[in-house]
């Protein structure tokens, strides 16, 4: 997937082979939003599922890699590139990264506050690779999409009143050339204004989350 053409005299970041499957659809999240990437292509993305590790080297050579996350995960980038180049020019994109077993918990700062993202639910399993993508719009508001189950918190260490809360957060998906509000997470989806929930089947349903946050003693 490329997002667009380096210019001439800029040092720009493009991965031309590497990992598919699932960690590499969070790989493509954290390397568009934490490293300013224009470019990600895994191996054999377009061989849908036929591609032995072995012929990239990783791992068992029995197993075969499903792209179906990576092609999931393209959409929504396709779909916020936009977005994600502007932001890119100006600083206002990062994204998070946990990796392997050892690795619960990862933090990430993004304007005014730390995005404190750990695993959730049964299904990302010990040792999955999870990523989250967050998009600055406002000072108080962003656009996050992740990959894999996972929660995120969100405080700060600005001046200000010491709490982080949520306001709101609203599910969008992309319907008739624009990205649309569908839910908004009350009550038990958000821990009572205390957490965003991330689920393995965002990808699949093409769902982002926009995010208020708002602080208070």
């Amino acid at each position: 997937m490329n997002l667009r053409s380096g210019q001439a005299g800029t040092r720009v970041l493009t991965i031309p082979e590497t990992q598919g499957g699932a960690a590499g659809a969070a790989n493509a999240l954290y390397v568009f939003g934490r490293l300013s990437a224009i470019g990600f292509s895994p191996f054999g993305v377009d061989d849908q599922g036929n591609t032995p590790l072995d012929l990239v080297g990783i791992t068992n050579p029995n197993e075969r890699v499903d792209n179906s996350s990576v092609s999931q995960v393209y959409a929504i980038l396709s779909r916020l590139a936009p977005m994600i180049l502007e932001k890119q020019e100006v600083g206002s994109i990062t994204a998070v990264l946990i990796e392997g077993e050892a690795q619960r918990a990862a933090r990430v700062y993004i304007g005014d506050y730390t995005a404190n993202m750990t695993r959730a639910g049964s299904g990302s399993g010990a040792g999955s690779r999870l990523a989250a993508m967050f998009i600055q719009t406002g000072p108080n508001e962003f656009i996050v999409c992740g990959s894999g189950d996972a929660q995120i918190a969100f405080s700060s260490d600005k001046p200000g009143p010491p709490i982080v809360g949520i306001q709101s957060i609203d599910e969008e998906v992309f319907e008739n050339g624009a990205w649309s509000p569908r839910r908004r997470m009350n009550g038990d989806e958000n821990s009572q204004g205390q957490s965003l929930r991330l689920s393995a089947t965002d990808l699949a349903q093409g769902r982002v989350y926009r995010v208020r946050l708002y602080r208070y003693r």
